[in-house]
């Protein structure tokens, strides 16, 4: 199954995480065409997401609950949605002072990084009326999750 892979642990106490990476973790995403990494993850340009040990994220957020199906899904949305809020993705400076321009192409990746966790939910067998439910949380409520500084 997909998240036979993934290995965390919960970080009791933080403000902020809930959980923290123990080994490095592969997550098709099926994004390609970037080559991004980082400290924390790399996003390559054949659609596969590499997260590192030591990442940290929140877990599924909102009225909803933690189980073994939303694991990896979330942990793939959170860094879609860090890649999106660092600029990582989309370079403000490529749009000048064109910010109706930005937001139409940060509004598509946020939306592709949306369907990810979606189609992971499934893929993880959870509920479909649960994956569409979270799905839908992160398409009325995400944005602000995702906004790179300048935009808020």
């Amino acid at each position: 199954m997909f998240y036979e892979n993934v290995h965390w642990k919960k970080i009791n106490g933080h403000e902020r995480y809930k959980y923290q990476l123990i080994k490095d973790v592969m997550v098709y995403v099926g994004i390609f065409g970037y080559d991004i990494k980082t400290e924390w993850f790399h996003l390559r340009s054949d659609g596969v997401l590499v997260v590192f040990k030591g990442y940290a994220w929140d877990g599924s957020s909102g009225p909803t609950w933690d189980s073994l199906n939303t694991m990896l899904p979330s942990l793939a949305h959170d860094v879609g949605y860090q890649i999106l809020r660092e600029g990582l993705m989309l370079s403000p400076a490529a749009f000048g002072n064109d910010i109706d321009r930005y937001n139409v192409e940060f509004e598509k990746l946020r939306k592709r990084w949306d369907q990810v966790y979606y189609d992971k939910l499934i893929e993880t067998k959870t509920w479909k009326i649960r994956a569409w439910w979270h799905y839908q949380g992160v398409r009325k409520f995400g944005r602000k999750s995702a906004l790179p500084e300048f935009l808020k």
